[in-house]
C-alpha cells in the first residue's frame, strides 16, 4: 500500500472520531444516556489511528518535544479509550450507590490520573501542531480548547461541555481534512498548511 493510501486511512479515521465526538455528546443530551456512550467509546479508537498520522505528518518539523508530546498524548488517549469503554457497556448497568462507591476509592484515583495523563498529552501534543506550522495554527487551538473542555462536566455547565466537543470535533476533522487533501498528491506539508490557511 502507498505511502499516501496510509495518509488518507489514517484521515479517514479522524473523520470517523470527529464524528463520533460531536455525534456522541449530542446523544448524550438527549434522554436517553445509552448511545452517546457508544459514540463516545467509538471516538478514541479511531482517534487513536488520527493522532498516528498527524503526528507522522508533521514529525519532521514537530521536533524532540513533538515526539514526546505525542507519546504522551497517545497514552492518554488509550487510557480515555477505557474510561469511555467502562462508560459505553459497563457504568450504567451498576446502581449509582455503588458508581459512587468505586470513584472513591482506587477507581476513582485512576479515573483522576487518566484524565490528567490525558489533558497533558492534549496540552502537549496540540503545542507542537502550532508551533510546527504545518497545520493551520487555529486548528492547533482547537484542538486544545475543546479538548480540555470535554472532560469538565463536573465543574463547568453542560452547554460548556457541548461547545467544546464541537469544537474538539471540528479541530479533529480540520487536521484530517488537511492530511486528506496533502496525501492526494504528497506534497510538501508546509504548502498545504499555506493552502489550508488561505482557505
Amino acid at each position: 500500500m502507498q505511502m499516501a493510501q496510509l495518509f488518507r486511512w489514517g484521515a479517514v479515521a479522524g473523520f470517523i472520531s470527529a464524528a463520533a465526538i460531536i455525534i456522541g455528546k449530542a446523544l448524550m443530551l438527549l434522554e436517553d444516556e445509552a448511545p452517546g456512550e457508544i459514540a463516545d467509546a467509538i471516538a478514541p479508537i479511531f482517534g487513536l489511528l488520527a493522532v498516528v498520522t498527524v503526528y507522522l505528518w508533521q514529525r519532521d518539523d514537530a521536533g524532540k518535544s513533538g515526539a514526546a508530546g505525542f507519546v504522551v498524548m497517545f497514552v492518554g488517549l488509550a487510557l480515555v479509550a477505557g474510561l469511555d469503554f467502562y462508560g459505553a457497556f459497563i457504568r450504567l448497568e451498576i446502581p449509582q450507590p455503588l458508581r459512587d462507591d468505586l470513584m472513591e476509592g482506587n477507581p476513582g484515583i485512576a479515573f483522576l490520573a487518566s484524565a490528567l495523563i490525558f489533558l497533558i498529552g492534549v496540552v502537549w501534543f496540540g503545542a507542537s501542531v502550532i508551533r510546527s506550522g504545518v497545520f493551520p495554527r487555529l486548528a492547533g487551538w482547537g484542538f486544545i480548547v475543546g479538548f480540555v473542555l470535554v472532560p469538565m462536566g463536573e465543574i463547568v455547565p453542560e452547554w460548556v461541555v457541548a461547545v467544546g466537543s464541537i469544537v474538539a470535533g471540528l479541530s479533529v476533522a480540520w487536521l484530517s481534512w488537511v492530511i486528506w487533501r496533502g496525501a492526494g498528491d504528497m506534497g510538501s506539508p508546509r504548502q498545504l498548511a499555506a493552502f489550508a490557511d488561505s482557505s
